[in-house]
């Protein structure tokens, strides 16, 4: 598992600091537990394939992406939270003001507030992805060039329609959960580290730490299987990225938006 630390530049602050003069590209919040939000539960379908929320709760935020080969994600940043971007599976190509770096299978990129980045499928299949954002604020985008003319408007407003309903989750206070069956070839869940410890998942991918102590420093902990025994904190919640039985999957439907939204 290789892991990359990405900070502002200072050509990440100039170019930030010009978009925000756009009125158009105002940044708002997600007004948690309001019915104006409750289409964020859905898939959210994207001229590049779709993504949808696989877990949040008052801090943390999670989304499972889906891009099809040749497609790519507007080059963006987030102002006011950090994210980590795992690769699940197949081959991306992130792409920052400054350079170019190649992603595959098990690479976990952190992502400082403020950072530009794209991602793009240069592979021949599916480019599975995770993004783990922290504070929860799927609202909190800045588009600086998009191909397909998103460039300077906000989060997308058309939902489609999930397989697969968020869950009340049981062991995090006001936390939704997408459980009980894979959807695009993963499966997700929260577990404890002393169980995932004693009782080790198979096709376990990541665990990420849902820890509000870590939230509280800005700082995102993701663990590969390897890493549980030494560093998973047998009190401490996770969520669990598993690569699911191929004839229990579910893949969302999808259609591609009419009209021109928004990341």
């Amino acid at each position: 598992m290789t892991v990359s630390h990405y900070r502002p530049s200072t050509a990440d602050v100039a170019r930030l600091s010009d978009s925000l003069t756009d009125d158009a590209a105002a940044l708002t919040f997600e007004p948690f537990r309001d019915e104006s939000a409750r289409y964020l539960e859905e898939l959210i379908p994207k001229p590049w394939g779709h993504e949808f929320r696989v877990y949040s709760d008052d801090l943390y935020d999670v989304w499972k992406l889906c891009l099809r080969p040749g497609q790519s994600t507007s080059v963006h940043c987030h102002p006011r939270k950090e994210t980590a971007l795992l690769c699940l599976d197949g081959t991306a190509r992130m792409h920052l003001l400054d350079r170019t770096v190649d992603v595959v299978a098990g690479d976990v990129s952190h992502i400082g507030k403020g950072v530009f980045h794209g991602t793009a499928n240069v592979g021949s299949g599916p480019l599975h992805l995770v993004e783990v954002e922290l504070p929860r604020n799927k609202f909190d985008l800045v588009r600086l060039s998009d191909r397909y003319g998103r460039r300077g408007t906000g989060y997308e407003t058309e939902p489609g329609r999930a397989p697969v309903a968020l869950r009340s989750g049981r062991l995090v206070a006001r936390s939704s959960v997408r459980t009980g069956v894979a959807l695009d070839g993963f499966s997700f869940d929260v577990r404890a580290g002393l169980d995932l410890i004693s009782r080790p998942l198979a096709g376990l991918l990541f665990a990420v730490g849902l820890d509000i102590a870590a939230a509280l420093q800005h700082r995102i902990e993701v663990l590969g299987p390897d890493d549980l025994t030494e560093r998973g904190g047998h009190e401490q919640l996770y969520l669990t990225i598993v690569r699911a039985d191929p004839t229990t999957t579910r893949t969302p439907a999808t259609r591609t938006p009419t009209t021109r939204k928004k990341d």
